[in-house]
């Protein structure tokens, strides 16, 4: 199942319905899933947000050794 947003920028019943009716009903619809739709007068776009590459959990509030590492690791530092 595909998740949408649309974000109503314009209170416009008739343009979110037909691009709601489009999202459901497109077989190609699902590669678009996590992405926010921006609707306008007139127009309507594609927003996309930073997505998390990385996610680190350590038990307590002491940094582990191995930190610096990782964080490298994630934002690709050589």
């Amino acid at each position: 199942m595909a998740a949408f947003v649309v974000s109503a920028e314009l209170p416009d019943d008739v343009t979110i319905a037909a691009l709601a009716t489009q999202l459901l009903c497109s077989a190609e619809a699902p590669a678009l899933s996590g992405a926010e739709f921006v609707v306008g007068h007139g127009w309507f776009g594609l927003r996309s947000h930073p997505r998390p590459s990385t996610s680190i959990s350590f038990g307590g509030p002491a940094l582990p050794p191995w930190l610096d590492d990782v964080l490298r690791e994630a934002i690709g530092a050589r």
